[in-house]
Parts: structure tokens; C-alpha cells; sequence
């Protein structure tokens, strides 16, 4: 009879640290992404919000990129150097892009932050990005924030206008 009780109470335990596991994980909206994922190339919705800088800047209250300038001639692969504030990033690290003058998307993968990014102050961060050749002149840099939500309300797009050096 004793030990009829203790698996009882052990199973009774059991379902209880499932139920308050699995309400947590609906309050916060289901679990987050894999390592796989994190790791892969992107492929998010489109943004609905394009953040525009001062003309011939980057510089914008949330992002700055010191590399490349715009209207600066690019190739494969393509670093990109500046920083962000802390809430453009998730998991240290948020997506980039290029793309043709045609928008069809050359090469995509993520920039890391270089720093503590849990903070609301400007982080440094790198990305290698590589890409396919170009069949127009010129393309676009698209830097977006982080948006594990998947909101696009919350999706923000910085483009920054490049042009290729000839193949």
C-alpha cells in the first residue's frame, strides 16, 4: 500500500510539472527556434516597415553601418560592419540580405553581435555575407531587425543601395 501512494504522489507530480510547463509555453506564445534553424538561411516574411536613413547615411535612432557606405561597389563575400541597438538583435545575432536590382535575393545569413547584446544601447556586430553573381548593376543591402515573433508589425528593414563590381 505504501508504495502505491509514493507512485501515486510521483505520477501526480509528474502531470503537474507537465500542466505548469506546458502553460508556460503557451503564455509565451509556443517554443522557440532550434539551433538548426538559427543556423540555416532565412527565409522571413517581408517586412512592412523600411527604415530610412538621412540621405547618402546609414545612420539611423536604431542601426549604423559603417560597411559598406551606400552606392559602394561590393562583392562576394560582402562584410558588413556597424552597430545596433540591443533590441535589433535575438540570440546575438539578426538577418541580412542582398539582393538585385530586380529584388530577387542573391545571398542571405545573419549578422552576430560583437558584445553584450542585452541592452538598449549600441552593440557592434560583423556579418560574412556571400552571394551569388549579379545579373544587373546594382542591388540593395537589407539589413532587418530580429523578429523571433514573426510579427510584421514589428518586422523594420534598413536598405542600403550598393552596386557590383562587373563578374
Amino acid at each position: 500500500m505504501y508504495r502505491g501512494l509514493i507512485i501515486t504522489v510521483i505520477v501526480f507530480l509528474i502531470l503537474i510539472a507537465l500542466g505548469g510547463f506546458l502553460i508556460f509555453d503557451i503564455g509565451r506564445g509556443g517554443s522557440e527556434l532550434s539551433p538548426e534553424i538559427i543556423a540555416s538561411p532565412i527565409s522571413s516574411p517581408t517586412p512592412t516597415a523600411t527604415i530610412t536613413p538621412s540621405p547618402a547615411t546609414t545612420t539611423t535612432s536604431l542601426v549604423r553601418i559603417t560597411s559598406p557606405k551606400p552606392g559602394d561597389r561590393v562583392q562576394s563575400p560582402l562584410v558588413i560592419k556597424g552597430e545596433a541597438r540591443g533590441q535589433w538583435f535575438f540570440e546575438a545575432n539578426f538577418p541580412v540580405e542582398i539582393r538585385d536590382a530586380n529584388g530577387k535575393i542573391l545571398g542571405e545569413w545573419y549578422a552576430e553581435a560583437k558584445g553584450d547584446w542585452m541592452t538598449t544601447e549600441f552593440v557592434p556586430f560583423e556579418s560574412t555575407l556571400a552571394f551569388s553573381p549579379s545579373t544587373t548593376a546594382t542591388g540593395t543591402l537589407v539589413i532587418m531587425n530580429a523578429n523571433p515573433s514573426g510579427d510584421t508589425e514589428r518586422a523594420l528593414e534598413l536598405k542600403i543601395p550598393i552596386t557590383f563590381n562587373p563578374q
